[in-house]
């Protein structure tokens, strides 16, 4: 008997949670997107490795880990809703770095392409009146104005100082950890 009321529940529960198939498809692109972020970071990373700059390359780590995160959150949000999630194939291209202001201002043009993407599909949502994602998102752009207003500020401290110099790596070292 319970577990036909639970088999009924989660009918009933998955009728309530359907999705458009324009909000699917626009979650479907946010994951790619988290996809391709982590790439990209995990690649920032090596070169921060590379060229011994550790403070930036813990942060680009656990950026890269936000960005798996916040991947599998979305896929394991579109099949409890009965939607299909998309593994994306990862293809992003790497652009050459040859200064640490350099990668900063990589990093702060994929936080704003990210924020633009976002907002993109929050409206989506917003037009397919599918308001359950809207929380997630709303979550995840808060914390990557964060991450932006946090490199604008490290772009700001680091400008004046000379590109090869102690002065840097040391002030590498000291990159805040509420960054992410």
């Amino acid at each position: 008997m319970l577990q036909i009321h639970f088999v009924i529940f989660c009918f009933q529960f998955s009728l309530f949670m359907r999705l458009q198939k324009s909000t699917v498809l626009s979650l479907n692109e946010f994951i790619a997107a988290e996809a391709h972020s982590r790439s990209a970071h995990l690649f920032f990373q090596n070169w921060c490795e590379t060229n011994g700059f550790t403070g930036m390359k813990t942060y680009c780590r656990q950026a890269a880990e936000q960005h798996w995160n916040f991947q599998n959150q979305m896929m394991n949000y579109l099949q409890e809703c009965g939607q299909v999630a998309e593994n994306p194939e990862v293809h992003p291209p790497h652009p050459a770095i040859d200064s640490y202001e350099d990668l900063v201002n990589l990093l702060l043009d994929r936080s704003e392409q990210h924020l633009q993407q976002l907002n993109g599909i929050a409206k989506a949502c917003w037009n397919a009146q599918d308001y359950d994602p809207l929380n997630f998102l709303k979550t995840r752009m808060e914390r990557e104005v964060k991450i932006r207003k946090g490199l604008w500020d490290w772009k700001n401290q680091i400008q004046y100082l000379p590109a090869q110099s102690e002065g840097l790596l040391f002030f590498d070292q000291n990159i805040p950890a509420n960054m992410i």
